[in-house]
């Protein structure tokens, strides 16, 4: 069951992100209508989806908007994990690896930062 929360999570994490930052750019695009600045916003919201990923364990606690909403939290050698930077470090190295994502959770129940930095999600 830890395995589905926790893919339900990331969908909320990503999902919450992508709707989030392209509606402000598509805010933006309509009120300026420049070609230019259609590639400048693509780029930016590219960089935007990629922070918000990196940061959202950090952002509002220790956990995720979908971490919070399916009561999951992040433990390190059974201590509940509260230094952003392990965070911060834990999601740069989930994010390497995002494609393998979903199949890493569902065989493992571990990304690859949970790996690497010795984290549990439960």
């Amino acid at each position: 069951m830890k395995k589905i929360k926790r893919l339900i999570a990331a969908t909320i994490d990503f999902g919450f992100t992508v709707l989030i930052v392209f509606k402000i750019v598509e805010i933006i695009l309509e009120k300026s209508g420049l070609v230019s600045t259609r590639i400048i916003l693509s780029t930016l919201k590219i960089f935007i989806v990629i922070s918000f990923l990196l940061y959202k364990d950090c952002l509002i606690g220790y956990e995720s908007i979908g971490k919070k909403l399916m009561r999951l939290k992040i433990y390190q050698n059974n201590n509940r994990v509260m230094d952003k930077r392990v965070l911060l470090e834990r999601n740069e190295a989930t994010i390497a690896g995002f494609l393998l994502y979903p199949f890493m959770i569902l065989i493992k129940n571990k990304s690859f930062g949970d790996l690497k930095y010795n984290t549990e999600v439960k």
